[in-house]
Parts: C-alpha cells; sequence; structure tokens
C-alpha cells in the first residue's frame, strides 16, 4: 500500500497508519511504536497485543465437554470464558482443564455456570521466556527416563506431570505467539510449529518412562544404550540451539539426527530382538524425526 507524507512544523515528515491495522492491534493516539530502519524501507511494529473479549461456552453434559473447548479460546486470545451446562459433573472437567491454563482462574462459580478469566496479563510479554523453559523442561525429561533407567525406576514417575507442565507452557506460547506474534513476524509461523514439535517429544519421552514403568523385567543393555542416545541428542540441541555462534554445528547435527531417524537400520535396528525392542527404537526415531523437523524451521 502506499501512504502520502505529510509535514508538520518546519523539518518533521509524518505518515498515517492504516485503520485496520491499528484496530487489528490496539493502537490509539498517544501509544508508542517501535520503527526500525531496515536499508531502504522502515518497519513499524506495536507493541499493543490484539486482545478479544469474552468467549461464551454452552455444554450439556460430561459426554459433550471437551478439552478443546476451552483451550482454543484461550490460545485465540480471549479474556474471559464463559461455560454454562446443565450437569454439574461438568464442573470437574472445567476445573482439570483450566490447571492447564496458565495465567487463568475461575473466578464465579454457580450451579450451571462458572467464568474463567486471565488474571496474569504481564506474563504475556515473555515469549522468550517461556519457550526456553519448554525447551529445558523436555530436556529434563530426557534427564529423568535416563536416571530411570540407569539408577533409581523412580524418577520415572516423575514423566507424566512434566508433560502436564510441557503441555501447559505449549498452550501458553501459542496464546503469547497469537496475541503479539513473535518480534520477527516472518518467525510466527515456525515457532508455533516448533512449539508443537517440542510437546510432541514430551509425549513421547513420557510414554516410554510407562513403556518402562510398567514393566516387570529388567532393563537391557540396548534399551539404556538407545536412551541414553536420544537424551544425548537433546542436551546438544539445547546446547545449539540458544548459541547463534553454533548455528553450523546445528547444521551438521540436523544432518546426523536425519541420518539416524531415517536410516535406522544403520544404527539403531541392530540391537533389536523383541517387540519391546521395537518399540522403544520406535520412540527413540519418532523423537529425532520431531527435532530433524525443528531444525528445518530454525534455517
Amino acid at each position: 500500500m502506499k501512504r502520502k507524507i505529510n509535514r508538520v512544523g518546519t523539518s518533521t515528515l509524518t505518515v498515517s497508519l492504516p485503520s485496520k491495522w491499528a484496530r487489528k492491534y490496539g493502537v490509539n493516539v498517544g501509544d508508542e511504536v517501535d520503527v526500525v530502519e531496515d536499508g531502504k524501507s522502515l518497519v513499524i511494529g506495536s507493541e499493543q497485543k490484539r486482545t478479544l473479549g469474552k468467549k461464551v461456552v454452552e455444554v450439556q453434559s460430561t459426554k459433550e465437554f471437551v478439552k478443546r473447548l476451552l483451550y482454543v479460546p484461550y490460545v485465540l486470545g480471549y479474556e474471559e470464558i464463559e461455560v454454562t451446562f446443565k450437569e454439574q459433573k461438568v464442573m470437574e472437567k472445567i476445573e482439570q482443564t483450566v490447571e492447564i491454563m496458565s495465567g487463568f482462574e475461575i473466578i464465579d462459580q454457580r450451579p450451571g455456570f462458572c467464568l474463567i478469566q486471565n488474571i496474569a496479563k504481564e506474563e504475556e510479554t515473555k515469549f522468550k521466556e517461556i519457550f526456553k523453559r519448554l525447551v529445558f523442561l523436555v530436556q529434563t525429561m530426557g534427564d529423568e527416563l535416563e536416571k530411570g533407567l540407569k539408577e533409581d525406576s523412580e524418577n520415572l514417575n516423575g514423566l507424566p506431570p512434566m508433560r502436564r507442565m510441557a503441555n501447559k507452557l505449549t498452550l501458553f506460547c501459542g496464546r503469547i505467539l497469537h496475541l503479539k506474534g513473535h518480534k520477527d513476524q516472518d518467525r510466527t509461523i515456525r515457532y508455533f510449529l516448533i512449539v508443537n514439535l517440542l510437546e510432541k517429544i514430551a509425549i513421547h519421552l513420557r510414554d516410554l518412562g510407562d513403556h518402562f514403568k510398567d514393566r516387570k523385567s529388567k532393563y537391557t543393555t540396548n534399551e539404556i544404550k538407545w536412551v541414553k542416545y536420544v537424551n544425548e541428542q537433546l542436551k546438544l540441541f539445547t546446547k545449539l540451539f540458544f548459541d547463534e555462534k553454533k548455528m553450523d554445528q546445528l547444521a551438521d547435527f540436523r544432518r546426523k539426527t536425519w541420518e539416524v531417524a531415517h536410516y535406522p537400520e544403520n544404527n539403531l535396528l541392530k540391537g533389536i530382538k523383541t517387540k519391546e525392542d521395537f518399540y522403544v527404537v520406535a520412540r527413540v526415531v519418532m523423537i529425532l524425526d520431531k527435532l530433524d523437523q525443528i531444525m528445518q524451521e530454525v534455517h
């Protein structure tokens, strides 16, 4: 679009902002915007976030209740969610779901009704911090899985709550990205994909923990080797991901990860002897594949 340059005073030049853009991002008279010089271009950005008011959700019974009825308006950026229902047991489902919605609390509750509201708006400016917590949480899950096999099986009990926390951080990251976007707008969609891939890795790690926890037989040398390997890859990925000086190493890491994930017969599959072995290797390959997908988005 083209805009006309106007003069204010003797030396100041101004240009009007598109009203549609200003309404979309809540920019009003008196607000500040960021202006970044990029060669011949000026990039104007707003720290204002898009906000939506109240979303009304109707649920007849527990059979009709699904978590996404609350998750979707949460991620989309609604500040309040009003839920009406006929079956009182629905309230238990709502309470369990709200526990995962970071910053939201039930502030009003009556028979057949509850109001859920955002009470921690200031946290929605901290995408980088929340994203880092998610990455390091996934790495910690890898550590706990390996310790559970090599040291104390009690470590495996910590994986399900960590997976729930990963779900919580993923939803919160999604909400921030939808409200504000990434500071580099081209990366907003990429980070949507990355946080969801990290959650999938957390699910695979939780599943591996459940698999080993329910086992009566001892863990085999190969199983410990495979878990150790995937944990080493998670640690290396985390180390390289946040160090811009090591982007070349990240590219090499991606190449090696891709080879192992797509040609496991050259390495991982050699030790398979039982169905349980195949289950473990399948999960390891899926984790490596998710890491490869993340690195595709980084580059």
